[in-house]
């Protein structure tokens, strides 16, 4: 097929020819994994079809995944779908273009070098035992001592505690994280409903009891994230840190070497970063981030840094769960890298723990948090065979490609042993990526492995976990890969010493 435009055409490639090409985005909307995997299965590495006006590339080959998050990363700018969340989190990392993307992906990144993570390996250790100890007062009373959770809204609730200690310094109650965890979960399922095409808009002005719902979660979360960063500048000025108008290389000098260096929280550190910019920068012309900037790039970090690390925690103690040789060498490997007592793992441990390294990327293999990535072309691309003109919407999904049969062996099947290192050393890189790629890689990776392997040590270490096999376990592709109903799980106290 041609795609004819003013003085170009294009060759297209296969796909869906439907009659009624809004009805096949629908059902592209309603079950997405089916449908993409549907279109690699029928037309190859990459396939095409129509979405309200909007002209619709699957691309599921490694180096046509390269060619577009890294070698012509130029030539795109983030789909129109995530673009939307810019209601939820404003201008942040995740949605930011252009020059802007680029500045404060600079400021961002030492926050999140290996170093900085470090230190919050005993938040990261501490949350982990509360909530093993919470879970040890719920099942006391039970007998036999075994207990039901969710294991989806536990994860949710201790990932909630880990961010907001390493944004902020400070937990918070419990009775906010439940209203936040409900929030959220209201943005999120609020968020595919602007997704319709040619509706989404209009929903969101009508009077509809979701559209209030949104509106009042989101208010909410502002209120919060506003409050907390208000807080922390005060605090900075009380400590004669900052003075309220600008802060001179004199102020700068004026602050001790270890808070400068330091800072115990992520929101701490990122206000000083963004003074050494202005102060040291080249120009020394850099302006001072504003509230709002802020709480974009808060919201962000918030946002993302518990949901898709709750999503990965919660995929991967339900894949243990159903397999009790992995939970045995699992068991096996942490009493040789622990002993018999109890103490906490540290950043030291975590090169031990390879097999359970090995256990944690299998599950991010199969169930990426992120399931898929969109760009959007703003200049003629060449993929493959084929010239993608401006306007077009590419999709990535990890989801398909980590189960591509060419690349994975039984590729629906939980084998942590396959990622010996041969099979690392020949895996194209963009085979696997659960983080994404190029510039735009999740800002936060790093720290997503050192408190995904941590806490998996200290919750296995305390408890073994049952799935109920009467509960419905369904993917739920929403802006990350969540289980519909949660996920029912049986508790039993475990001892290794």
């Amino acid at each position: 097929m041609t795609i004819m435009r003013p003085g170009l055409s294009y060759n297209s490639p296969p796909g869906p020819r439907a009659k009624f090409p809004y009805l096949f985005g629908l059902k592209f909307l309603k079950d997405p994994l089916t449908v993409l995997y549907d279109l690699t299965t029928k037309y190859g590495d990459i396939s095409c079809f129509n979405f309200s006006r909007r002209r619709i590339y699957f691309v599921n080959n490694p180096d046509y995944i390269q060619s577009i998050l890294v070698t012509y990363q130029s030539k795109f700018i983030k789909n129109p779908g995530l673009r939307l969340t810019k209601r939820i989190v404003g201008d942040g990392l995740l949605t930011s273009e252009g020059e802007y993307h680029k500045q404060q992906r600079s400021l961002l990144q030492p926050a999140f070098d290996y170093k900085r993570i470090a230190i919050y390996t005993d938040i990261i250790t501490s949350c982990g035992e509360d909530l093993c100890k919470e879970w040890g007062r719920d099942t006391a009373e039970i007998v036999p001592s075994k207990g039901v959770i969710d294991i989806h809204k536990e994860m949710t609730k201790l990932t909630l505690s880990i961010i907001s200690n390493i944004l902020f310094g400070s937990s918070i109650n419990s009775e906010t994280t439940t209203r936040i965890i409900q929030d959220v979960t209201v943005l999120v399922g609020y968020f595919n409903h602007l997704r319709l095409p040619f509706i989404g808009n209009v929903v969101e002005k009508l009077p509809l009891a979701s559209s209030r719902q949104f509106h009042a979660s989101k208010q909410r979360l502002d209120s919060l994230i506003f409050a907390i960063i208000k807080e922390a500048k005060l605090k900075l000025k009380l400590e004669g840190k900052e003075r309220s108008d600008y802060l001179d290389n004199q102020h700068w000098n004026d602050l001790p070497t270890g808070v400068r260096t330091s800072p115990k929280d992520l929101l701490s550190t990122l206000l000083l970063l963004d003074m050494r910019r202005r102060i040291m920068g080249s120009d020394n012309t850099s302006a001072a981030m504003t509230t709002q900037q802020l709480r974009d790039e808060i919201m962000t970090l918030f946002l993302a840094g518990h949901e898709t690390t709750s999503n990965a925690l919660t995929w991967t103690l339900y894949l243990i769960s159903q397999n009790h040789q992995v939970e045995s060498k699992i068991i096996e490997e942490l009493k040789c890298v622990l002993g018999g007592g109890n103490r906490h793992p540290t950043v030291e441990d975590i090169p031990k723990f390879q097999y359970l390294r090995n256990v944690f990327t299998e599950s991010l293999r199969l169930y990426p948090p992120a399931w898929a990535i969109g760009r959007e072309a703003i200049d003629n691309v060449v993929i493959g065979n084929y010239t993608i003109p401006p306007g077009s919407v590419i999709i990535m999904s990890q989801y398909i490609t980590h189960r591509d049969p060419r690349f994975y062996s039984e590729p629906n099947r939980f084998i942590p042993e396959r990622w010996s290192y041969d099979m690392k050393s020949n895996l194209h890189k963009f085979a696997f990526f659960p983080f994404g790629g190029g510039s735009r890689i999740c800002v936060g990776e790093p720290l997503a492995w050192v408190e995904g392997i941590l806490l998996l040590t200290m919750i296995l270490r305390n408890w073994k976990m049952e799935p109920l096999p009467e509960h419905p376990v369904v993917l739920s592709p929403l802006i990350t890969l969540r289980p519909k109903y949660g996920i029912k799980m049986t508790l039993e106290p475990r001892d290794i010493s």
